[in-house]
């Protein structure tokens, strides 16, 4: 038989098979284009309860692999109103909750999630310290953002974990919204009959932080953001190299800087995260309840007195207000 026979079935063949595959291809890519819109619909009309479930599933999730979840996922939106009991920023009440959470929890496994812009300094410490000093091995996720208290308190654990495009941020002392540093060039700008008390009271305070600020840090800094050598690389990064407060510190920049981290973030925190913020997206306060109407008054005695009028209230009747 003619071998050119066999080569153009050869050829027949390869070329209908690169067909098929483009076609099953194009057949597949069509697929998941519906299934992503239909699921980006679905998403879509999640209600509060929905994202609610999604939340509490993702946290399970992760304390049935025997973790100790602690998760400081604040209200970041433009207008903060406190929506479902989320807060702003660290505060007092949160540290108190999650350094109980660590204290009975000695056994487990800590793992930090962050999704916050920082806050008070004392009660980040708090949160730090307590997760510095857990027995066991403690991590934290990043999946977004977690600038300056946030940072500080990622920095206690052993490896942070840092979504792609997620952020830290510099942990330089901070008074009134301003670095440590502006009240110095403030000082050495203008003589001090120039400078306001209060201005002057505050820079005295600063002063007194800046003594302790980098030792402190340092404390809390766990091991392994300590390469061999240069103990304190990572703090003065953090502290002393004329980043702006806001400046954000990507995923490389971190690893630049000698931070132990990496990109990768569990499926379940991502999930859990998004699940919380989707319920501040949807959350609608519950409609007050209605006043119940007051009930008849018992029928008074035909011998009774009537009660006195009450009292004028002066404080309004002459313009005042107490």
């Amino acid at each position: 038989m003619n071998p050119y026979f066999y080569i153009a079935g050869v050829v027949a063949f390869l070329a209908l098979f690169a067909l098929g595959m483009k076609f099953w291809q194009h057949a597949t890519h069509r697929r998941e284009q519906k299934k992503a819109i239909k699921a980006r619909a679905e998403r879509a009309r999640m209600t509060y309860n929905d994202y609610a479930k999604e939340y509490a599933k993702a946290f399970a999730a992760l304390e049935n692999k025997g973790y100790c979840v602690l998760d400081v996922i604040h209200d970041l939106s433009d207008e903060w109103q406190a929506k479902d009991g989320a807060r702003q920023f660290i505060s007092y009440e949160e540290a108190f909750f999650l350094c109980e959470k660590i204290r009975r929890n000695k056994k487990s496994p800590l793992l930090l999630i962050l999704h916050t812009l920082g806050g008070y300094s004392f009660p980040s410490e708090m949160i730090a310290n307590a997760i510095k000093k857990h027995p066991g091995k403690k991590a934290s996720c990043v999946p977004y953002i977690a600038m300056s208290g946030g940072t500080v308190i990622a920095l206690a654990t052993d490896i942070v974990h840092m979504g792609k495009d997620a952020f830290l941020g510099p942990i330089d002392t901070q008074y009134a919204g301003f670095p440590a540093e502006a009240f110095d060039k403030l000082k050495e700008d203008k003589s001090k009959e120039r400078i306001g008390d209060s201005v002057l009271l505050t820079s005295y305070l600063v002063d007194q932080h800046k003594k302790t600020a980098k030792k402190r840090a340092l404390d809390i800094l766990n091991e392994h953001h300590k390469p061999k050598g240069e103990p304190e690389q990572v703090v003065d990064e953090l502290m002393s190299k004329g980043r702006h407060h806001a400046e954000p510190i990507s995923a490389a920049e971190a690893k630049r800087i000698k931070i132990n981290s990496d990109t990768a973030v569990p499926a379940e925190v991502y999930t859990l995260v998004d699940a919380r913020l989707g319920m501040l997206r949807t959350y609608k306060p519950e409609q007050p309840m209605p006043v119940p109407a007051p009930a008849d008054p018992a029928p008074e005695t035909v011998f009774a007195e009537p009660a006195p009028l009450p009292a004028p209230d002066m404080r309004f009747i002459d313009g005042t207000n107490g």
